[in-house]
């Protein structure tokens, strides 16, 4: 079960909700500079992702990221374009990949990858499931167009909200959640998200490891 029943959804917000009515800001340079020209993008997506961990929900402060459509890169891959939430999970090493490209990679890289073991792709989205909620669009190929209502978030688009109403000890959203994740499900973006933020370039870690 990916979400819970909405006659079940809780009252407060939680990590990983889908919420409506909270508008996304990002600000746009060409260099960084304090004294440099920029531009500040303001949409009003449909609906948005709660990325604040559950107990950081108060004192007016909210991380939001947008819900997006999944990209069409994603696709490329038969074992993800049956399943896209498969991307939410670790993969085994020759799924990682589409076929064409595992079978031409060069053995030592292989030998690599299988060394390490199961992987996050797609390290930076977390795939959300169909709902009734979703508009339905098209994922344009060449192989043939998919109709599709997968959606994803983007750890990188996370931005803070400042709204009054979000106080402790709880903030009741009203009509603004939507959907709510499943306890399992929660705990599947909870996991990708740390390994997410806990990546180390290979030069720090040769570092530490010496």
């Amino acid at each position: 079960m990916f979400y819970i029943d909405t006659s079940q959804m809780e009252e407060t917000l939680r990590f990983g909700d889908i919420i409506q009515g909270f508008p996304v800001c990002f600000s746009v340079i060409d260099t960084p500079s304090y004294q440099a020209e920029f531009n500040i993008k303001v949409s009003a997506p449909t609906y948005a992702v709660v990325l604040s961990p559950c107990c950081s929900i108060s004192d007016k402060v909210l991380a939001i990221a947008p819900l997006e459509k999944l990209e069409n890169k994603l696709f490329t891959n038969p074992y993800l374009s049956e399943e896209p939430t498969r991307i939410n999970s670790k993969v085994p090493p020759e799924k990682s990949v589409a076929p064409i490209h595992w079978e031409n990679m060069p053995p030592e890289k292989k030998a690599n990858m299988a060394a390490k073991g199961d992987a996050y792709i797609f390290v930076d989205k977390f795939i959300y499931a169909p709902s009734d909620l979703f508009q339905e669009y098209t994922i344009n190929r060449k192989d043939g167009n998919i109709k599709t209502q997968y959606y994803a978030v983007d750890f990188r688009s996370s931005n803070k909200i400042s709204c009054d109403s979000i106080k402790n000890p709880q903030y009741l959203p009203g009509a603004s959640k939507v959907l709510q994740l499943s306890v399992e499900t929660r705990e599947l973006m909870r996991r990708k998200i740390a390994s997410f933020y806990r990546r180390m370039p290979e030069e720090e870690a040769a570092i530490l490891a010496s």
